[in-house]
């Protein structure tokens, strides 16, 4: 079994998947969200923090997502900081 059960394809999926559920939050939910609270007689600071805790809402898994990819390049440019370090020093150590 290649890969597991989370295989290259998934991310993608995953990926596919978030954007058609934030399309329809802001599309659907949202405008239907205002609509009802409008017609119901909120207030407009009402209508407005709804709004935007939304987007809130939609914002803190991106975020976590981009931290999430931050660190793992990090990492991986400080494993691949070490290998350059090892190969030069290498060279210095047979030249000299």
């Amino acid at each position: 079994m290649r890969g597991g059960w989370c295989s290259q394809a998934t991310p993608r999926l995953l990926a596919k998947l978030w954007v058609v559920t934030v399309v329809l939050i802001i599309f659907g939910l949202l405008p239907f969200g205002i609509y009802e609270l409008y017609m119901g007689g909120g207030a407009p600071h009402v209508i407005a923090w709804f709004s935007a805790g939304v987007f809130v809402c939609l914002s803190v898994p991106i975020s976590v997502r981009i931290a999430r990819v931050c660190l793992l390049h990090v990492a991986l440019i400080q494993r691949d900081l070490m290998a350059v370090v090892m190969t030069w020093l290498h060279d210095v150590c047979v030249q000299s």
